[in-house]
């Protein structure tokens, strides 16, 4: 997939010593709807990139850094079964690791909930050493899964298991070589960037939830919300919404909802379908139909 490069905002084009130098502001102790009523009160755009500034070396400062993990699938066999052939067999894959990052925080602030949620975001869209879908999962589980069914009276053949789990592992390595050509060829240092494009657009757009309340377009019972939990959700949403944005942009898709994109069974690209029984972008089914007639014509060509 192709690496899209904005034209950042010359609002975003700084210098971060220069902006605090001549106008200083300090997020510390403040929450998040605070920061974002000051940036709609401020006087100048000096002051409001100053205090969007700010908040953004808040975000990159904050411990709640992303860090690729390794888990672990993992069983005992039976101490009275490791001497059978099955035994020996299920204790081989009794420990299986796979590539995985850190997805929750016990901490609340507003900066720990969104650096996670843009954590969250590069793992899923642009790491492709992490594959976290069910399928690649339920593959690696599959050794645990046979090994409970045998202690639980399942009949199974030695031959019979290995061949299952053969197949299992091999075709983990499938659908994560697929779900990795999925991703975005973006760097962290890229996404960051076009987080913050994302999370400036929310500073400008920013309306406080008492406006909110005070008109029809939103009704909530304010003892289950608090002024923070809606800044962060709208902050969250945003940004989950724009890198879904951003996917179709790599890929030169319209961005609107009405339509529908799906995968390409052969390259795995994004396209728009048009139809139901669609199943192939249009350059891999005319790729595909090509290979169909020339196959279809040697075979005529040798009868």
């Amino acid at each position: 997939m192709k690496n899209v490069t904005e034209n950042y905002s010359t609002d975003l084009e700084y210098t971060k010593e220069a902006v605090n130098a001549e106008m200083p502001y300090s997020t510390t102790g403040k929450y998040l709807y605070e920061i974002l009523e000051d940036y709609k009160d401020a006087a100048t755009p000096s002051e409001q990139n100053a205090i969007f500034h700010a908040f953004c070396d808040t975000l990159w400062k904050n411990p709640n850094k992303r860090k690729p993990i390794k888990k672990t699938i993992r069983f005992s066999v039976r101490k009275d079964l490791l001497s059978t052939e099955l035994g020996q067999i299920f204790d081989t894959w009794s420990e299986i690791e796979y590539a995985s990052c850190r997805s929750l925080s016990k901490e609340t602030d507003y900066a720990t909930l969104i650096r996670q949620k843009i954590n969250n975001l590069y793992t899923h869209l642009c790491d492709k050493n992490i594959c976290l879908k069910k399928e690649y999962l339920d593959l690696l589980r599959l050794p645990r899964t046979l090994y409970f069914q045998w202690i639980n009276g399942a009949f199974l053949e030695p031959d019979e298991v290995t061949t299952l789990i053969d197949d299992a592992i091999a075709k983990s390595i499938q659908v994560k070589e697929d779900f990795a050509r999925q991703k975005l060829s973006l760097s962290w240092m890229d996404f960051k960037k076009e987080a913050e494009l994302c999370m400036r657009q929310v500073f400008d757009r920013y309306i406080p939830l008492e406006e909110y309340e005070d008109s029809s377009r939103l009704q909530m019972e304010s003892g289950l919300w608090q002024e923070d939990n809606y800044c962060i959700s709208y902050f969250c949403n945003s940004l989950a919404g724009y890198f879904k944005n951003y996917q179709k942009r790599c890929y030169g898709l319209p961005q609107s909802t009405r339509h529908r994109y799906a995968r390409c069974g052969y390259c795995r690209d994004l396209f728009l379908k048009k139809h139901n029984r669609q199943v192939y972008c249009p350059l891999c089914a005319e790729t595909l139909k090509k290979a169909r007639y020339r196959t279809y014509n040697k075979k005529r060509n040798h009868n």
